[in-house]
């Protein structure tokens, strides 16, 4: 059967819509979800996993996608299909690894720590000391003062950094950062060819709540299905945001239900 989809006013055929994508972002990502949908409806089947969705769950999801904007517009099918789909999907998860998701936040609870800081940076030693002198002296604040006279492009927000994970302070910067407690100011060092000061501001290390739980589950979930995907497509789906080290491979003796999220 030849496929034709209307475009304006006119009738497109599917096979040049499909040469048209080949190659293109938007191909690769629906060879993904062609390719996931598979491995996971060919996994269901294999260790009888009931993934359908409830009557309660369904409509509960389907009332928050309705709202999002990227999807009005759709009609109500292609709203239950994608409802369908999440909550298949999030069984799936649930299923494979949600009794592996307190361990493994043990593992990597150390890499979703937060911390913020203040940084003011500028080219002159003396100027630098005498700054170090108003603040520590309470002449005025850390933040006014970054703003004044920092060269760092933090400046506008006062030196504030942050919050940022941890991993994405910055090497120079952490191996100060880490000698204070919260709230003491450094001492002067250089960096970069200027002089500055930070002040340690708020180290957050998260607690196994909903959202983290949520999060590590997707991680395992995406570790584990880059290895079972074709590289092209494996590429595609974790081509901007590396993966962790550590793959679990699904424990399906784990019912669906079972295991639930931290409220």
């Amino acid at each position: 059967m030849n496929l034709t989809f209307q475009i304006g006013d006119s009738q497109i055929p599917g096979a040049r819509i499909l040469s048209q994508l080949e190659g293109l972002p938007l191909m690769l990502e629906l060879q993904q979800e062609m390719a996931i949908n598979e491995i996971i409806e060919r996994l269901a089947g294999e260790f009888q996993l009931d993934l359908a969705p409830t009557a309660s769950e369904f409509d509960s999801l389907v009332t928050q996608i309705s709202q999002i904007s990227s999807f009005q517009g759709m009609n109500a099918a292609q709203i239950a299909a994608i409802t369908t789909r999440s909550i298949r999907l999030q069984k799936f998860k649930q299923a494979g690894w949600g009794d592996r998701v307190a361990s493994y936040y043990q593992t990597v609870r150390h890499q979703l720590d937060r911390v913020t800081y203040s940084i003011l940076l500028v080219a002159d030693p003396l100027l630098a000391q005498e700054l170090f002198f108003r603040i520590q002296s309470g002449e005025q604040s850390f933040a006014e003062l970054a703003i004044a006279y920092s060269q760092d492009q933090t400046a506008i927000n006062g030196g504030l950094v942050g919050p940022i994970p941890v991993a994405a302070v910055p090497p120079a910067i952490a191996q100060i950062l880490w000698q204070l407690t919260a709230g003491e100011l450094s001492p002067l060092f250089q960096l970069d060819g200027c002089y500055g000061l930070i002040r340690s501001n708020q180290l957050v290390s998260p607690q196994l709540d909903h959202s983290i739980y949520q999060l590590l589950l997707d991680e395992l979930f995406d570790n584990w299905i880059h290895t079972q995907l074709p590289v092209n497509i494996a590429d595609n789906l974790t081509k901007n945001q590396p993966l962790t080290t550590t793959i679990f491979e699904p424990s399906f003796a784990t019912q669906v239900t079972s295991n639930p999220p931290p409220s």
